[in-house]
């Protein structure tokens, strides 16, 4: 039993242990596919983004060209007339229609100077120096965010070749408010991800770019961007000095490992479901073996009593049985004689069969068959304990009706209350002795009450006694509930109760 219920508590504990690493490990697996598939969807989105941008400003670069060659003649006029409010109000107009989204535009002449006054205070210093640039050798800068006055005056700078009728190159310079790039930044952006259009360059700090938290745009500084959280992935966008950079919303990784080790708590809690079942399965097991070797022992022991019974009484009658028969025979010619050895040997005859006789019902009590199990306790109580001088026993019942116990519930409550009896008569040292069969509803009630010594179960080595595991073995069997406390019909003493469902 000891190694059983080491077991019981050994093998739950590994199962737990198994499965708390189980689940760490497979809760570990996961978080890391996660953040690899986050990652890869991240460089997939930055690629895909900064190529969409690419080629968006390709686009505007290939409409500018476009737009000089259908309105040449007008640019001429205008390159002519520069201060003249109709020509620019004409050429804003066809500008608004076929560039949406510009934010300025203006001539200049061969050395880059702006030649457009009423867009002149719309141009930054950076918008000059790339006009100057791009007069002395057309060849286009690399793109860069421009700050005016406000956010919302970042734009970016286009430009083009505008041949006059004198065979003149001079630039044609359009820029564009970054809100161009809006939906190319929106569409490119993953669920739980931010994209961010970034530069990079010197004067970091003073670099600004555009950024997408959950669909809207808003200005942000490059610095800010990259350092205020993970960067997954980033991809340059072409001629250009930005960078798309593709970062985690702020709960992205916590949230899924939350969810993950909550899922394993969840599954851990499960485990240990299942490993306290199979602890309890195990102990249950174990104590139907005990019970088992418990009734093996019991009929062990009967067999010796029986053996024993059967070589002191019965063997021994037997034998004087055998003695007499020789008698007789050697007093053949002595008529009294053998009368007296016939006499001596029916009384031997009588004391056989009443030692046979008392075996049998030792055995299985036929009066239980016969009379049911209230007689049989009372007439067993008047045989056997009626001339005893204490304890003094008072047998009673209550609402009993016998014709609902079965024939195995009979003779283990015949048994139990018998072995509670003798336990009491033999160590209780009482006076007293109350015996009670009840019957309420769906339940018999079986109450036995001394005013001995006070005696409990859970804290007298007694326990392992082998009358007392007869007992709990035989409630078990019969479907009972056994409770051991003081009693309550004396000032002292010891109570037993054993409560039984009925079926009937």
């Amino acid at each position: 039993m000891g190694k059983t219920n080491k077991y019981a508590i050994t093998l739950p504990v590994l199962f737990m242990a198994m499965a708390c690493v189980l689940v760490s490990w497979f809760s570990y697996d996961s978080y890391q596919r996660f953040k690899g598939h986050q990652v890869e969807l991240a460089k997939r989105s930055a690629t895909a983004t900064a190529s969409a941008i690419a080629d968006r400003i390709k686009t505007l670069r290939h409409s500018i060209g476009l737009f000089v060659q259908r309105e040449n003649e007008l640019l001429e006029k205008i390159r002519r007339q520069p201060a003249d409010a109709a020509l620019f109000t004409e050429l804003s107009k066809k500008i608004e229609t076929y560039l949406p989204g510009f934010y300025s535009f203006t001539l200049a002449d061969a050395n880059g100077i702006p030649q457009l006054k009423h867009t002149d205070f719309m141009l930054t210093k950076s918008c000059r120096r790339d006009l100057h640039f791009y007069a002395r050798d057309f060849k286009a800068p690399n793109l860069y965010v421009h700050k005016f006055n406000t956010p919302d005056t970042l734009h970016f700078d286009l430009m083009t070749r505008f041949e006059t009728s004198s065979r003149q190159t001079l630039p044609f310079f359009v820029s564009f408010k970054m809100s161009v790039l809006a939906n190319s930044i929106k569409s490119g952006t993953v669920a739980g991800h931010k994209l961010s259009l970034v530069q990079v360059g010197e004067a970091i700090s003073k670099s600004y770019g555009l950024e997408n938290n959950n669909g809207s745009l808003k200005l942000t500084r490059m610095q800010r961007t990259v350092v205020g959280g993970e960067v997954l992935a980033h991809s340059a966008v072409t001629n250009s000095n930005w960078v798309i950079v593709d970062t985690p919303v702020a709960n992205l990784f916590s949230n899924e490992l939350f969810w993950l080790l909550l899922k394993a708590v969840a599954i851990i809690l499960v485990f240990g479901l299942v490993a306290m079942t199979l602890g309890i399965l195990i102990r249950r097991e174990a104590r139907q073996l005990d019970r088992t070797g418990r009734v093996i022992l019991g009929i062990e022991k009967d067999r010796r009593r029986i053996a024993m019974d059967m070589h002191d009484q019965v063997l021994s009658d037997l034998t004087f049985l055998s003695r007499q028969c020789d008698h007789m025979k050697q007093s053949v010619q002595d008529p009294q004689a053998i009368k007296n050895h016939l006499e001596a040997s029916e009384g031997a005859l009588e004391t056989v069969s009443n030692s046979i006789r008392s075996i049998i019902d030792d055995l299985h009590p036929q009066a239980l068959e016969i009379l049911g199990l209230e007689d049989s306790l009372k007439a067993y109580l008047d045989k056997n304990f009626a001339e005893l001088p204490a304890p003094a026993i008072r047998f009673s019942v209550n609402s009993f009706e016998d014709g609902r116990l079965s024939d195995d519930q009979r003779l283990n409550l015949f048994r139990i209350t018998l072995e509670i009896i003798h336990n009491i008569v033999r160590h209780a040292n009482a006076t007293r002795c109350d015996v009670n069969l009840s019957m309420r509803k769906r339940q018999l009630i079986l109450e036995v009450e001394d005013n001995g010594h006070n005696f409990n179960p859970g804290k007298n080595k007694v326990t392992q006694a082998r009358g007392l595991a007869n007992i709990s073995t035989r409630s078990h069997m019969i479907g009972g509930v056994i409770k051991w406390g003081l009693a309550t019909g004396f000032d002292n003493g010891t109570r037993f109760e054993l409560e039984m469902p009925l079926s009937v």
